[in-house]
C-alpha cells in the first residue's frame, strides 16, 4: 500500500511537471549560448554551462589578471581602490587557481561565455558592473534600474551621465534603457508593459533591506530566459547576514533552477541558471 501511494504520487507530480516545462517551452525564450534547443524529444535540461562549470572556469588565475585590468580604467572611490589593490595581490599570488569570487568577477566569466543579447542590473550606481558586460557583449541591450541616490555610500552619484561615460570607454554599441525609481514599483511597471521580454542575464545588487531584497528577487526570477543567469551579491556580507538566507528561500522549493553560492572570501555572491 505504502509503495502504491508513493508511486501515485510521483505520478502525479511528474505529471504536473511535465505539463510546467512543456508550457514554458513554449512561451520562455532560450539563451543561446548556454542551452541546446533540441527539437526533438530531450532526455535532458541541455545547459551547457552549469554552476559548477562557472565554479570551476573562474578558478582560473587569468581572470584575476583581466578583471585588475578592468578595475584600473574604472573610476576612482574608496572601494574600487580596495578591490584593485586586492586583485594585484591575488594575481601575484594565486599561481594555479584562486578562490576569490565577487559580482565583478561573476559577471566577467559568465557574460564571456554566453554573450548576453540583453542584460538587466537593479543596483547600476556608476556603471562598474554594467559596463563589464557591455565590454564582453558591445551589442548586448542594457536595461539599467536605480534611484541614483545623491552622495550614495559618501561618494558622487550623478545617475545616468557617468554610466554613459563608462559604456564608451568600452566601446557598447548597444542600446541602453535607464529606469529611475524604486525597483519595487519600476519592475513590475515594466514586466505589464513588456510581458514578452525576457533576459540573458540579470544582477539584482540594490535595496539590501529584508523586505527590498526578497521583492526584488521575486519580481525578477520569472524574466529569466531558459539558460539565462541570474546573479545575487552580497550573500555573505556581515553587514546583511539574512541576503544569504533570502536567496537559499527563494529556491529551496524550486527544481526549476540550479543554484551556486561562492561564500569562502569577500562579501559573498550567488547564481542560478533556469533549466526550463
Amino acid at each position: 500500500m505504502l509503495n502504491y501511494l508513493h508511486q501515485l504520487f510521483y505520478t502525479i507530480k511528474n505529471k504536473l511537471r511535465r505539463e510546467i516545462r512543456k508550457k514554458n517551452s513554449q512561451i520562455i525564450p532560450k539563451q543561446k549560448n548556454n542551452f541546446l534547443n533540441y527539437k526533438g524529444d530531450k532526455i535532458f535540461d541541455p545547459i551547457i554551462f552549469t554552476p559548477n562549470f562557472i565554479n570551476d572556469e573562474i578558478k582560473m588565475p587569468l581572470y584575476n589578471k583581466e578583471i585588475t585590468k578592468i578595475l584600473n580604467s574604472q573610476q576612482d572611490e574608496p572601494y574600487v581602490k580596495f578591490v584593485r589593490k586586492f586583485y594585484k595581490t591575488i594575481s601575484l599570488k594565486h599561481k594555479n587557481h584562486s578562490n576569490y569570487v565577487d559580482m565583478i568577477k561573476v559577471l566577467h566569466v559568465i557574460s564571456k561565455l554566453i554573450k548576453p543579447e540583453n542584460y538587466l542590473e537593479i543596483g547600476v550606481r556608476r556603471g562598474r558592473s554594467i559596463s563589464i558586460v557591455a565590454q564582453n557583449s558591445p551589442l548586448c541591450e542594457l536595461y539599467a534600474f536605480d534611484m541614483w541616490i545623491k552622495n550614495y555610500t559618501g561618494v558622487e552619484n550623478p545617475g545616468p551621465i557617468i554610466v554613459k561615460k563608462e559604456l564608451k570607454k568600452v566601446k557598447h554599441k548597444g542600446k541602453i534603457h535607464f529606469f529611475n525609481g524604486n525597483s519595487r514599483k519600476t519592475i513590475p511597471e515594466f514586466k505589464l508593459k513588456n510581458p514578452n521580454v525576457f533576459f540573458d542575464l540579470i544582477c539584482v545588487d540594490g535595496d539590501h533591506s529584508f523586505y527590498g531584497a526578497t521583492v526584488d528577487l521575486r519580481n525578477i526570477i520569472e524574466m529569466l530566459k531558459i539558460g539565462g543567469y541570474l546573479i545575487f551579491d552580497d550573500t555573505n556580507s556581515f553587514e546583511h547576514p539574512f541576503l544569504k538566507n533570502i536567496w537559499k528561500n527563494t529556491f529551496k522549493n524550486r527544481d526549476d533552477f540550479i543554484t551556486k553560492e561562492f561564500d569562502e572570501l569577500g562579501l559573498g555572491v550567488s547564481i542560478a541558471t533556469r533549466i526550463y
